[in-house]
C-alpha cells in the first residue's frame, strides 16, 4: 500500500491548511507540475539577480547559461560641470529614447568664493529643456558653504523618462559631478 504524505502550505505564524492528504496523488502531482512551470519560466529569463538591500547597488546574478556574476546592474556614466554663473541651468545628462536615467552619487565643491555668510541653494532637477532653470521635478536642493565638500553616494534615484538632469546654484561657484546610468523605461 502506497500512502502519499499530509501537504500542509502556511496560512500563517501558527495556522495551517491541508492542501493534499493521503490519497490525494493528483493534487500532489499538479502542485509538482507548477514548481516545474516556474523553474522553466524562471530558466527562460536570462539575469535574474538579487540585490543585496544595503543601498550599494551590488547584485548576484546568474544568466541563462549558469554563469554567476556579482556586481553593479551596469557601469556609471559621469558629468560634470562647473556652475560659474547663479541661477543658470547647466545640463548633466539628457533622456534618451526607451530608457530611464538612474543618480548613483553626487559629488560637489563650493570654491573660495561661495558666501559663507548666506544660504546657498545648488538644486539638482528634471526640466523639460537643458538649459531651462525652470524645475518640473527638483530632485534633490541642498546647501554648502566655502571650500566645503559633498559626497552622496551610494544613491539610486529613478529620474522620470524623457528629461533633462540639470543642475544650477543662486552662489557661484560649485563644481559638481552627477553619477548614473540608464535602465530600460520602467512601465
Amino acid at each position: 500500500m502506497t500512502y502519499a504524505p499530509a501537504i500542509l502550505r502556511t496560512k500563517g505564524n501558527t495556522t495551517y491548511e491541508v492542501v493534499a492528504d493521503t490519497g490525494s496523488l493528483s493534487v500532489m502531482e499538479q502542485m509538482l507540475e507548477e514548481i516545474q512551470g516556474l523553474r522553466m519560466d524562471m530558466a527562460q529569463q536570462d539575469g535574474v539577480s538579487v540585490i543585496d538591500g544595503c543601498g550599494s547597488l551590488r547584485r548576484a546574478t546568474v544568466n541563462s547559461t549558469g554563469a554567476l556574476s556579482v556586481g553593479p546592474p551596469k557601469f556609471d556614466e559621469t558629468a560634470t560641470a562647473a556652475l560659474a554663473v547663479d541661477d543658470q541651468a547647466y545640463n548633466f545628462f539628457s533622456p534618451r529614447a526607451s530608457l530611464q536615467f538612474v543618480i548613483t552619487g553626487v559629488l560637489a565643491y563650493a570654491t573660495r568664493a561661495v558666501n559663507n555668510a548666506t544660504d546657498t541653494n545648488i538644486s539638482i532637477f528634471e526640466s523639460d529643456q537643458p538649459t531651462s532653470a525652470t524645475s518640473t521635478k527638483d530632485l534633490m536642493v541642498f546647501g554648502m558653504g566655502s571650500l566645503t565638500n559633498l559626497q552622496l553616494v551610494p544613491l539610486n534615484l529613478l529620474v522620470n523618462p524623457g528629461v533633462y538632469v540639470n543642475g544650477s546654484t543662486d552662489d557661484n561657484t560649485i563644481h559638481m559631478t552627477i553619477m548614473g546610468y540608464y535602465i530600460d523605461l520602467v512601465n
